[in-house]
Formats: structure tokens, C-alpha cells, sequence
């Protein structure tokens, strides 16, 4: 897995994901007289859709709180230097 940094942007999700839910939705398998239950395999892979949909949401959040808490402190750094200069 590749983790993404700064300059993924929204992209950081899919480039930290090798395959998306979508891919993994229009996945389709041959069929064999004695293989796995479709029924059983299309629920599992349901399952995986939804887990992975939701770690993006908690990923995407993640982010925006992160992208916040560095706004604050690009403000918060920029007044301190303000004062700085005032001191001087």
C-alpha cells in the first residue's frame, strides 16, 4: 500500500487503496460446477464495498480535521511572528 501525503489531495484515498469499491463492484468471476456460492461470495464482497466506503469517509474526515487544525496553526504562527516584530 502507498500512503499518500500533501500532494494527493482528495486523491490521497484511491492512491492509498490499490482497488475501489467500485472495481470491486463490477468484478465479475466464472462460473464452476462445484465453486463458491455466487450468493455467498456477492454478500462478502457487499461486506468489503461498505467497509471500504466507510474507511474513505473516516479518511476523508480525518483529513479535513487535519487541514484545520493546519490552518490554525499557519494563523496561530503568523500572529506570533506579528508579535515578534512588534517586540523589536
Amino acid at each position: 500500500l502507498r500512503y499518500p501525503n500533501e500532494k494527493t489531495g482528495s486523491e490521497g484515498w484511491t492512491a492509498f487503496m490499490k482497488i475501489t469499491a467500485q472495481e470491486i463492484l463490477k468484478k465479475e468471476f466464472d462460473r464452476k460446477m462445484k465453486g463458491y456460492s455466487p450468493i455467498e461470495v456477492d454478500q462478502f464482497l457487499d461486506e468489503i464495498i461498505a467497509s471500504m466506503e466507510e474507511g474513505e469517509k473516516e479518511y476523508k474526515a480525518g483529513l479535513s480535521a487535519l487541514q484545520t487544525q493546519v490552518d490554525g496553526l499557519i494563523s496561530e504562527k503568523a500572529a506570533l511572528e506579528a508579535q515578534i516584530d512588534e517586540l523589536k
